[in-house]
């Protein structure tokens, strides 16, 4: 079931009985607003209203000098939302005029660009209002001698004529092509100069590349013996600990011994002589084996740290040498890069003159 809201809005005379004063006077207009008779307050009647339907909408079919009372760019945003905008591309392609248009707007919208023309063009106007003040105030501060006068009144006309020429660029054009030619045959000499560099450098340069590769195949041995080193004493240190362990159980060994039943267990009998021998002959024997495996065991680790001390000194001593070499490479290197340095052409003084010319003519 549908709900029916009546809205009204009344703009009517206020008239205002003052103190003191036994008649109404007129104090202007204001605006009631109502919802199904209710008073309510204007941002509550709009609030509602716009929860129905837009009020420039709203206002726009209901009243029709309404149209016409906006701005000419509302109306322009209006009827474009009504009938669909055109791009700036299919303007452009429509005319063969506007070719050049899009060089001109570089990327930028067609009315920011204006508005920066017209920022550009208040500024320059702005600058040439402030030449005549400029020249009457120093008109005012020539001296008054008939001698210095013709002298100043030429250059004040060559100080104008030099302005005139400044607006039309003509001036500005002439030492940006100056300076575009000294450019070049800068340039140009900068190329000869590189030409002979390089010819001159070539013989350097193989030095250069020959040192560079010996001093990668140094440092490459040097990181091979490193690794070398690291894993000889490891070795060392394993085997270290191996003979630690070894001496450890030699002690072990030497101090056991054997107890000997003289009394035969089964027959409560004393055991002979030769039996009692015998056995202890044996223990000893396979004691002594034992023994003498521990020994040769440690004699064989101890070899072979010798044999690591003794690589490991060796291979010391080369990786020293390789690491003077390189030192003594990498100097070498230094020179032959300041040798193969190109100092770039120095600016001439006509370039310099002209590049600060046009410098001063864009800024001041």
């Amino acid at each position: 079931m549908s709900t029916t809201i009546k809205l009204k809005r009344v703009f009517r005379e206020n008239w205002v009985k003052k103190r003191g004063s036994a008649k109404k006077t007129l104090q202007g207009h204001k605006t009631e607003y109502y919802m199904d008779g209710v008073p309510i307050s204007e941002a509550k009647f709009k609030g509602r209203m716009n929860d129905m339907i837009d009020e420039e909408a709203f206002k726009l079919v209901t009243l029709p000098s309404y149209f016409n009372s906006l701005k000419w760019q509302d109306r322009r945003r209006i009827l474009l939302d009504v009938c669909g905008d055109v791009d700036d591309s299919e303007v452009i392609l429509s005319d063969d005029a506007l070719s050049t248009l899009p060089s001109i707007l570089a990327g930028r919208p067609l009315e920011d660009k204006r508005k920066m023309i017209d920022a550009e063009k208040r500024k320059i106007n702005d600058r040439l209002k402030e030449i005549p003040a400029r020249i009457d105030e120093l008109t005012k501060t020539l001296p008054t001698e008939a001698k210095n006068r013709g002298a100043i009144m030429a250059y004040i006309a060559h100080i104008e004529n030099k302005i005139e020429k400044i607006k039309d660029n003509t001036e500005l054009a002439a030492l940006r092509k100056q300076l575009a030619n000294a450019e070049v045959a800068l340039s140009e000499a900068k190329a000869k100069e590189r030409q002979k560099t390089d010819k001159a450098n070539a013989g350097i340069e193989e030095k250069i590349f020959k040192i560079k590769s010996e001093i990668r195949g140094l440092e490459r041995e040097i990181g091979e013996a490193e690794i070398e080193i690291k894993d000889w004493e490891k070795a060392i240190k394993k085997n270290e600990e191996n003979m630690a362990g070894l001496r450890t159980r030699y002690a072990v060994v030497a101090a056991k011994d054997q107890p000997y039943e003289q009394i035969c267990p089964t027959c409560n009998q004393p055991l002979p002589k030769d039996q009692i021998v015998e056995a202890r002959g044996k223990f000893n024997a396979l004691k002594a084996l034992e023994l003498k495996g521990i020994n040769g065991d440690g004699k064989e680790l101890k070899v072979q740290n010798e044999e690591h001390q003794g690589q490991i000194r060796e291979t010391t001593h080369t990786m020293n040498s390789q690491k003077q070499m390189v030192v003594g490479l990498e100097i070498d290197l230094k020179d032959l890069e300041k040798e193969s340095e190109v100092v770039d052409a120095e600016i001439p003084e006509e370039i310099l003159l002209l590049q600060k010319d046009i410098h001063q003519m864009e800024f001041h």
